[in-house]
């Protein structure tokens, strides 16, 4: 399993992250338009998302629906690395504010899928259940939580092809995840533009 500044990826294509604390970038705010996630408990609210910044004169993300594409290189390498990013919502208290990032990339051969997702300590998550990728018209996708770190947890799993072709012809679907209080506390993710963004990832 290869490391990337943090991230623990497994398998080749795809990348679902989860960050906490900070402000957004308003380049990768999600839509206004995508619906609020159920609230926690009091006591347990996340914190606001921190995402890392942009490198200095760097051109703004490509805009697919509700996706955005980010492209880094690789630490010791002349390697770019493309993924599409979109800031999951959550509203508490009349006030909206991103706690979780989902990221879809490619890698190695560019044909298996894979999820990365990041889970941040401050939301209290109930290790043992990990995480939830539901999407409609297919199995949910259990994503076992691997490692921690002070930025959050990590965890991954292959993306089945069948999830990858729901996700193409769905509208949402949602990222599932459980507290320490024993809620469950679902955040919904949109795949609007999902299809026209991995296939800019091909080419890349």
């Amino acid at each position: 399993m290869k490391s990337y500044r943090g991230w623990k990826i497994a398998g080749t294509i795809g990348i679902l992250t989860f960050l906490m604390t900070g402000t957004i970038p308003a380049s990768a705010q999600a839509p206004a338009t995508q619906p609020a996630a159920q609230q926690p408990a009091a006591g347990s609210a996340p914190a606001p998302l921190d995402l890392p910044p942009l490198p200095r004169n760097a051109p703004p993300p490509q805009r697919f629906g509700d996706w955005a594409k980010r492209c880094d290189v690789l630490p010791g390498k002349q390697i770019e690395l493309c993924h599409l990013t979109q800031v999951l919502m959550h509203t508490r208290n009349e006030k909206r504010q991103g706690i979780l990032m989902v990221r879809v990339g490619y890698y190695g051969d560019k044909k298996t899928p894979a999820v990365i997702m990041r889970v941040p300590l401050a939301l209290g998550v109930y290790l043992p259940t990990g995480l939830t990728l539901t999407v409609p018209g297919t199995k949910p996708l259990k994503v076992a939580i691997e490692s921690c770190l002070p930025q959050g947890c990590n965890a991954s799993a292959k993306l089945p092809p069948a999830m990858v072709a729901a996700m193409k012809n769905a509208n949402k679907g949602s990222v599932g995840l459980r507290t320490l209080r024993k809620q469950q506390i679902k955040l919904p993710v949109s795949f609007k533009g999902i299809t026209a963004g991995l296939a800019s990832l091909n080419k890349s």
